[in-house]
């Protein structure tokens, strides 16, 4: 989502579809666990909004039990009735010159990437994993994370054993442990 208070819109959109709320969870940002309400599709899909406050981002997905071309159908009407980036502003965003910014920027990609590889998201993720600030490579491996393309094992390998701050060290290793069990 462009706006990190975004519930409102996305709660107006799925009242304007006739879509009924099924769940209504506070986060906890002490534990990284973002907000999330969802709203029923059809029986075995929901449109969900997460606010996540410790990343200062919010964003949404369809999920579905129905298969993902269920999913895939429904994507962009919700894309085009939400103010959601676009992949273009995602990829440019993580160009971004602070390293807050472009930290958050990398953060906003890794959830708004395709779900298959993609060869520029890769290299931006690529691009920030080597950043000479450590909070702008934590956020490529949380955005890695996101992805969980088997692609990144080798620069999750390297992160985990070389990087020169010690906590992208450990998350590296952990998301590289995610990202080799998701190919099997």
């Amino acid at each position: 989502m462009r706006q990190f208070q975004a519930e409102e819109s996305v709660a107006a959109f799925a009242a304007d579809m006739g879509w009924a709320a099924v769940a209504d969870l506070p986060g906890d940002e002490g534990r990284g666990v973002p907000r999330r309400v969802a709203w029923q599709i059809a029986p075995g899909a929901t449109l969900n909004y997460f606010r996540d406050d410790a990343l200062s981002v919010s964003y949404i997905s369809v999920m579905s039990g129905l298969g993902q071309e269920f999913a895939e159908q429904l994507t962009p009407m919700v894309r085009a009735e939400l103010d959601t980036c676009e992949d273009a502003e995602l990829l440019s965003g993580m160009e971004t010159v602070g390293e807050q910014e472009r930290a958050s920027a990398v953060i906003k990609a890794g959830l708004g990437a395709p779900l298959e590889f993609d060869e520029e998201f890769y290299s931006g993720f690529v691009a920030a994993a080597q950043d000479t600030a450590p909070v702008v490579r934590n956020a490529a491996v949380r955005a890695i994370y996101y992805t969980k393309w088997r692609e990144f094992t080798d620069v999750l390998t390297e992160l985990s054993s070389s990087d020169p701050d010690r906590s992208v060290r450990d998350f590296a290793g952990r998301v590289l442990a995610v990202v080799r069990g998701a190919g099997s």
